[in-house]
């Protein structure tokens, strides 16, 4: 009998059922994998144990609460990297639960954070075929969970007088910054010596 439950539980199909239900380490997927399938055999005496598996889960490999603090986490990171680094950081952390505070002096670390603000106020209109930014939708936080603030001369530089003194819309997204005010700067350079180029 046991070899039996043993080769239900290396059934890959079965495992991978498992780990798609609930999100968990990969020794706790095994754990919930092998309790389901003695569940299956008719184990009477493991009625609790998914319940307890998920519930030491949570305790043991969860912190109730954490303050993540990462200073200029760009450094040395090409602009793709940085785009995959606040992705990978926003579906990592618990945003009920955690906090992250970030300074940064990357506009590519506040145009990825922007769009996981906007993704997640358009999330219901993203059709399935929309595979690149479906795979996204992990990262996506709720505007309302985030603050950006600009200091410039140890003073906060607010969006149109915010009383919150971010620098972010009505929506929560982020608006006239500084990387955008001085990429306008530098476009209007551009587009005047432009009118100088001869064009053949």
């Amino acid at each position: 009998m046991f070899s039996k439950q043993m080769n239900v539980v290396m059934d890959e199909e079965f495992l991978n059922q498992a780990v798609k239900e609930a999100k968990l380490s990969p020794g706790f997927k095994k754990i919930l994998g092998t309790a389901k399938t003695l569940k299956k055999a008719g184990n009477d005496s493991l009625d609790n144990l998914l319940e307890t598996v998920l519930e030491l889960e949570e305790n043991i490999s969860h912190p109730h609460y954490s303050n993540i603090i990462v200073e200029e986490p760009e450094l040395n990171l090409f602009p793709e990297t940085q785009k995959d680094l606040i992705y990978d950081l926003l579906e990592m952390i618990n945003s009920g639960r955690d906090h992250l505070l970030m300074t940064t002096h990357s506009p590519y670390l506040l145009y990825a954070l922007n769009n996981c603000m906007l993704g997640a106020l358009v999330q219901e209109n993203i059709p399935e075929e929309e595979e690149g930014l479906q795979k996204m939708k992990d990262s996506f936080v709720k505007p309302e969970d985030v603050s950006v603030w600009e200091i410039k001369n140890g003073k906060f530089f607010p969006y149109k007088e915010n009383p919150n003194y971010t620098i972010q819309d009505e929506r929560g997204l982020i608006r006239n910054n500084y990387f955008d005010r001085i990429m306008k700067n530098i476009m209007t350079d551009f587009a005047a010596l432009m009118d100088y180029c001869d064009e053949d």
